[in-house]
């Protein structure tokens, strides 16, 4: 047979005299010349028929009446014209039978000008005309859905050679029966038991799947079918089978599936298991059209809106390719859609998925490990409460990334119908150290924002690292801030943490796990420190521990420093000439340095300059309203020798909070006076009187 030129070997009407070589196509130069189609020369060369047979009744005197559809005459018909099998005349307003021995034809018409396939498919002819009332012919099924086998009869010759093979071709899912016999046949199979002789079919692949049986009752002997590309073939490229494991009706039957090569034409043969074992048989040729979307290389595209989602019901029945990570022993198949930068959740969790599913997805098709970075998988849906057969991924996806998601089952054999759901989760821009949200605080002021962790996908810099966290900054001003969640707004035990280095894990970043002054909540974290000026901070929020997450308020405040807050800036105190002393009001509120010397708490910081009397510096005033200590230094660095302090006044009895010290000075030495608390975080305002004698 020539694959190039099938028609050609086309089995011819019986009774005809053997082709001329321009037989392959109506003549040029006869009646049908304008008919070069397949549809189009049945239609042409019946038409003739038709008028002639009509004559021939009219002159006949014919009294038989016509409907719309038959054409008959009164002449006794004893031969009838034999259309090509699967062509139905009636769906052309053709006579189903029309008597060629009764009919008297022109001179230059000759029926072997019209060499017809023995299957007819009016879509497998591009350049056919349209055909009133029933364009589409035969409908193409959905996948998985084989159509009844329509027995097709044996055409002429034996087929005893791979040469001579007979030319089958199913297309659209359709299934055809062939009714054949190895009785006489000569040639052994190419593969498998080779015994005993075959009988051979051909077909030409379409990329789908398909599958040969002999399991019909009428199969009256063991058989063998094979599969094979090329007549010569009889090793890799030749595919035997003795076995029909699905056919429970003939243990005679054999079987095999495979997908085909679009356009490859593939020798079939069936024969018996062993030498000498022949008879009857009938061989059924099934085309099992795949999924559109079987390869990860063709998924099927989703488009999902922002924010949104989108369900796509599919099937695995057919599918033929395995997943690329996770369990791969069942078939899937595809489906893709672009990435955003938000979160993405796929989930079969629906009802109407009725088989246990799996669910990968990948960046990469050409990945085909468990272990491989861009593909992951999951085989259940802990969130799924309708139905254990869902499975359910989500992950940060890249802006512009193609994913390709896959669904099957959870392992080989399990197949059937799902429902997959791709949700867009829009997230924070604030998931990652190094893009915060940046917060702007006013001079002295504080700002509020809310924030939820729910979607949050990077550990802390620093403390408790399990929980995942969101992200501020803020630019330091030499000031005191303080970050809260105290709010009552707060509903998960939250960690805060500052880093002024992401990359950073250790001297740059501190954590707190609660916020000892708050009394609304205790969920709430907080942090105090003293930023550089121009100094960037990153700011976390997250759970205490891992899987804790929720919503909070987040509270930054900048709280202003003294002028006087540091010993090597301190408030200079000049006591007038003939007055003999000068007091001073202040606080050390937000005050964030030491003393050098005594008890460690905040202070603030005075300088006098020495005159050789004695000095004496009293916070003894009513007005002081906390406990205070106060500590004189004539080196700032100096911790021992140079430094004296004092925890109360002995001579003060107005008030118990006062403290005093009294030194003899050297003219023109400065010294450092600082007043502060007597235990840490203990401030308030104060009256400093200093005294020369």
């Amino acid at each position: 047979m020539d694959l190039e030129n099938p028609s050609t070997d086309f089995p011819r009407r019986k009774g005809t005299k053997e082709p001329r070589p321009e037989m392959a196509a109506p003549k040029k130069n006869g009646l049908f010349q304008r008919f070069a189609t397949l549809p189009g020369a049945i239609i042409a060369f019946v038409t003739v028929l038709v008028v002639v047979a009509v004559v021939i009744g009219a002159v006949m005197g014919t009294q038989n009446k016509r409907n719309k559809e038959t054409i008959t005459s009164s002449v006794d018909i004893t031969n009838c014209f034999t259309y090509p099998p699967g062509f139905n005349p009636v769906d052309f307003g053709l006579p189903p039978c029309i008597d060629i021995d009764n009919i008297d034809l022109p001179p230059d018409f000759d029926l072997d000008d019209f060499i017809f396939p023995p299957t007819f498919d009016p879509k497998d002819d591009t350049s056919s005309p349209t055909f009133p009332d029933d364009p589409a012919i035969k409908p193409t099924p959905s996948p998985g859905v084989i159509p009844a086998p329509q027995p097709t009869p044996e055409s002429t010759g034996n087929h005893f050679t791979c040469s001579d093979a007979q030319f089958l071709q199913v297309t659209n899912g359709e299934t055809l029966l062939v009714s054949g016999t190895t009785n006489g046949a000569t040639e052994p199979a190419l593969c498998g038991q080779r015994g005993a002789n075959v009988v051979w079919y051909s077909m030409i692949g379409t990329g789908n799947k398909f599958r040969i049986t002999t399991c019909s009752p009428n199969t009256d002997f063991p058989t063998q079918v094979t599969v094979t590309k090329d007549c010569s073939s009889s090793g890799g490229d030749c595919l035997p089978s003795l076995i029909d494991p699905t056919c429970t009706v003939n243990t005679n039957g054999a079987s095999h599936e495979w997908i085909t090569e679009s356009g490859q034409r593939y020798e079939i043969s069936v024969g018996g298991k062993s030498a000498g074992q022949q008879g009857n048989f009938e061989l059924q040729i099934t085309e099992i059209v795949l999924p559109d979307n079987a390869y990860c290389e063709a998924p099927e595209l989703v488009s999902i809106p922002l924010g949104g989602n989108v369900t796509v019901s599919g099937s695995t029945v057919n599918a033929v390719e395995s997943a690329k990570c996770g369990e791969q022993g069942a078939k899937v198949v595809w489906y893709s859609f672009i990435g955003t930068g938000n979160k993405f959740r796929i989930s079969t969790c629906s009802p109407n998925t009725d088989f246990p599913t799996q669910v990968t997805v990948t960046s990469d098709c050409s990945a085909n490990s468990f272990w491989s970075s861009s593909c992951e998988h999951r085989i259940n849906d802990d969130g799924c409460s309708v139905n254990t057969n869902g499975a359910s991924h989500e992950w940060i996806t890249e802006s512009g990334q193609r994913y390709d998601i896959s669904v099957g089952g959870r392992s080989a054999g399990q197949e059937g119908n799902f429902e997959l759901q791709i949700t867009e989760i829009p997230i924070p821009q604030n998931l990652y150290c190094s893009s915060p949200e940046l917060v702007t605080i006013s001079p002295g002021g504080n700002i509020t924002v809310s924030g939820n962790t729910a979607h949050a996908v990077e550990s802390a810099r620093c403390g408790e690292q399990g929980a995942n966290v969101v992200w501020y900054s803020f630019i330091g001003t030499g000031n005191k801030f303080r970050i809260s969640t105290c709010s009552p707004k707060t509903d998960f035990p939250t960690q805060v943490t500052r880093t002024s280095k992401c990359y950073s894990y250790s001297t740059h970043c501190e954590q707190s796990l609660t916020d000892d002054t708050c009394s609304l909540n205790t969920n709430g974290a907080s942090l105090e420190w003293v930023t550089v000026p121009d100094e960037k901070y990153e700011v976390s929020v997250g759970g205490k521990s891992a899987g804790q997450e929720g919503n909070f308020e987040l509270q930054i405040a900048e709280f202003i420093l003294p002028d006087n807050a540091y010993c090597a800036s301190p408030e200079f105190v000049t006591i007038p000439n003939g007055v003999g002393s000068i007091t001073v009001s202040g606080s050390n509120v937000n005050a964030v340095e030491s003393p050098r010397c005594g008890l460690e708490s905040d202070a603030v910081w005075y300088a006098v300059i020495g005159n050789g009397k004695v000095f004496t510096v009293s916070t003894c005033s009513p007005n002081t309203d906390f406990l205070t200590q106060v500590t004189v230094t004539q080196k700032c660095y100096s911790y021992s020798t140079y430094c004296n302090s004092a925890l109360t006044d002995n001579d003060c009895s107005v008030n118990a909070n006062g403290a005093s010290y009294s030194w003899l000075t050297t003219v023109g030495e400065k010294y450092e006076i600082s007043v502060s608390g007597r235990e840490a975080g203990v401030q308030g305002n104060f009256e400093l009187t200093i005294t020369e004698s």
